[in-house]
C-alpha cells in the first residue's frame, strides 16, 4: 500500500509541473512580439516569438558611430550620390555643385577610391542612374552654355563616352520607363524646363516639351507616373506620353524636393527648403511627415535588415516601423564647427538645393556621403 501511495504522488506531482510548465510555453501561439510583416493571430498568455496580422517593428540595428574612409577627391566637397553598380560602390562628387567647377565619379576600393570619370569644366554631375546595364550621369553644368552632356559608361563603370544634348545647359536626372529613357533639364541658355526623350537607347535625345520657368529637376518613376521636381514644385508625367499626366500623392504637389526614394512600394521624399522635413506616401495614399523627421534637411533614405534610415544634417535615423517614425542613432561628425551633413548656406536663408548628403547599401553595409568635407563614412 505504501508503495502505490508513492507511486500515486510521484503522477500528482509530474501533473502538476507538466501544468505549469504549460502556462509558461515561450513558441508560438502565446502573446507574440512581432517582427516585421507577418501573417496570422494568436492568443493566450504565453511570450516569445510567432507570426501575427499587419505591420510591425523589427528591433534596432545596433550602429553606433561613423567610420571615416576620407574624401574620394581632395577638394571636392560634396558627395552627391552613391550607387551600387555590379557589385562596386561608385561615389559622385563635387566641388560645389552648379556653383564651382570640378566633379568626378569615383569608384571604392577598400580602402580607397580610384577616380573612373574627371570633369574639371563642369559645376556637378549630381545623379548617377544605372540603365540596361550602363550608368548614365547628366551633367548640371557644363560652363552654363549649351550643349549639355551625358556621360555613358561601359558595363564595368570604368570607361566612359559622351551623349550630345544640342541645347541643353543644365541636365539633372535620368531615368528609364519602357523602351524610354527621359532626362530632365534646362534647354537653351537662358531658358526654359524641358524634358528629352530617347527611344535608341540613350545614344541621342529629343526635346519632347517645355513646361515655363525653372529648371526640371529631379526624377522617380512611382505607380506608373513619373514625378518630377519641376519649378519648384512635383508634377507628374505620363511616360507613355511624356506630357502632364498620372497622379502625385496628395500634400506632395507643392514640396521643394532635392530626393526621392522607394523603398518596398513606400515613397520618400526629402525637402522643404525654408521649412525643412520629409515626406512619406505610402503606395500613393497622402504624403504625412515621419515622426521624428521635421525641421531637418533630410538628404536620403536606405534600407537594411527591414530598418529604414534617413541621413540628417545632423546625422543618422532609424525607423524599426517601415518608416513611420524615426530616432536619431548617431550624431553627425563634425567639420569646422558644423556638421558635415549640414546645409550649404547661400546667404539670405537660402541654401544650396543641388547640395545634399547621400546614402547607400554596400556588401551588408550603409554608407553617407557628406555635405561639408566631402567624405564618405561607414556606419558601424
Amino acid at each position: 500500500m505504501k508503495t502505490i501511495a508513492r507511486i500515486s504522488m510521484i503522477l500528482l506531482v509530474i501533473a502538476f509541473i507538466g501544468i505549469i510548465c504549460d502556462g509558461c510555453s515561450s513558441g508560438g501561439g502565446g502573446n507574440k512580439v512581432i517582427y516585421g510583416t507577418n501573417s496570422g493571430t494568436g492568443t493566450g498568455t504565453g511570450t516569445g516569438t510567432g507570426t501575427g496580422t499587419g505591420t510591425g517593428t523589427v528591433p534596432p540595428g545596433g550602429f553606433s558611430q561613423f567610420t571615416d574612409l576620407g574624401a574620394p577627391v581632395a577638394g571636392h566637397n560634396v558627395v552627391t550620390h552613391m550607387i551600387v553598380f555590379n557589385g562596386t560602390l561608385f561615389v559622385s562628387v563635387s566641388v560645389f555643385p552648379l556653383g564651382e567647377f570640378g566633379s568626378a565619379i569615383c569608384k571604392y576600393d577598400d580602402p580607397g577610391f580610384t577616380t573612373v570619370l574627371n570633369k574639371p569644366s563642369t559645376q556637378g554631375l549630381v545623379r548617377v542612374r544605372e540603365i540596361d546595364g550602363k550608368l548614365f550621369a547628366p551633367d548640371s553644368d557644363p560652363n552654363g552654355i549649351v550643349p549639355g552632356f551625358v556621360y555613358v559608361s561601359d558595363s564595368t563603370g570604368t570607361s566612359w563616352n559622351s551623349v550630345t544634348i544640342p541645347t541643353g545647359a543644365h541636365l539633372f536626372d535620368i531615368l528609364k520607363s519602357g523602351s524610354k529613357i527621359f532626362l530632365s533639364g534646362q534647354d537653351g541658355a537662358p531658358g526654359t524646363g524641358a524634358l528629352w526623350e530617347s527611344t535608341d537607347g540613350g545614344g541621342s535625345f529629343s526635346v519632347i516639351g517645355s513646361r515655363g520657368p525653372g529648371r526640371h529637376k529631379y526624377m522617380i518613376l512611382y505607380n506608373n507616373t513619373i514625378l518630377l521636381v519641376c519649378n519648384q514644385v512635383i508634377v507628374g508625367i505620363d511616360p507613355s506620353t511624356g506630357g502632364t499626366g498620372g497622379s502625385v500623392p496628395s500634400g506632395m504637389s507643392s514640396f521643394v524636393c532635392w530626393r526621392f526614394r522607394e523603398i518596398n512600394g513606400v515613397l520618400y521624399a526629402g525637402g522643404g527648403e525654408g521649412s525643412p522635413h520629409a515626406l512619406r506616401s505610402d503606395g500613393g495614399a497622402a504624403a504625412t511627415i515621419p515622426g521624428g523627421l521635421d525641421n531637418l534637411y533630410v538628404w536620403d533614405f536606405c534600407e537594411l535588415g527591414g530598418r529604414i534610415y534617413a541621413i540628417t544634417d545632423d546625422g543618422l535615423y532609424e525607423s524599426t516601423d517601415n518608416g513611420v517614425n524615426f530616432t536619431q542613432i548617431i550624431a553627425a561628425p563634425d567639420a569646422g564647427g558644423k556638421s558635415v551633413f549640414a546645409a550649404i548656406d547661400l546667404g539670405g536663408g537660402a541654401l544650396n538645393p543641388d547640395a545634399m548628403g547621400s546614402l547607400v547599401v554596400y556588401n551588408g553595409s550603409i554608407y553617407a556621403g557628406a555635405v561639408q568635407n566631402g567624405h564618405v563614412y561607414k556606419v558601424e
